[in-house]
Order: structure tokens, then C-alpha cells, then sequence
């Protein structure tokens, strides 16, 4: 029980030091086209990840051509759908308050 109140006590520290009004301010203050290309950027981030991932990890751990990292790839596709959906509609919903 002690533990379970310091990792909630931790939890609670992490969520204040980015509050969501604080997150909501970071957001006004971008630019459409800085929050496109930081929305590209995230893609080209998730690829680098991927390349790395399946260049050195299952590399040395023998799990490419087996079935051992599927629910790497199921994982990723859906951080991939997730992150288009999310971005694409927040670039929508800015688009469309703007005009």
C-alpha cells in the first residue's frame, strides 16, 4: 500500500509539471504550419524508430523472419493510425476556426 501511494503520488507530480492549460496555451501559440510540420515530423520520428527496432533489435535477438515481433508491428501500426487520426483532425479543426 505504500508503494501504491508513491507511484501515485509520482504520477500526480508528473501531470503538474505539464498542465493541460499549459499544453492548450503551447497549442494556440502554433502556427498551422508549424504544427503540420511538427505533425510530419512525428511520422518521420515513428519510421526511425521502426528502421531501428527492426535494423538492431530483433536483429540481435533473432526475431526477424519469425513470428516473435508481431505484436511489435501491431503496436506500431496502431501508434501510426492513432497519431495520423489525432493530427489530421486537430489540422482540421484549427483549418476550419480559422476561416
Amino acid at each position: 500500500k505504500h508503494n501504491d501511494k508513491k507511484i501515485k503520488s509520482l504520477f500526480e507530480n508528473i501531470q503538474s509539471l505539464w498542465s493541460n492549460s499549459e499544453q492548450q496555451q503551447f497549442m494556440n501559440k502554433l502556427t498551422n504550419l508549424n504544427f503540420f510540420l511538427i505533425w510530419i515530423f512525428g511520422f518521420f520520428v515513428l519510421l526511425s524508430f521502426d528502421l531501428f527496432v527492426e535494423g538492431f533489435v530483433f536483429e540481435w535477438l533473432e526475431w526477424n523472419g519469425t513470428n516473435k515481433n508481431d505484436w511489435f508491428f501491431v503496436l506500431w501500426w496502431g501508434l501510426v493510425v492513432v497519431w495520423f487520426l489525432k493530427g489530421s483532425i486537430s489540422l482540421y479543426q484549427r483549418l476550419k476556426n480559422d476561416e
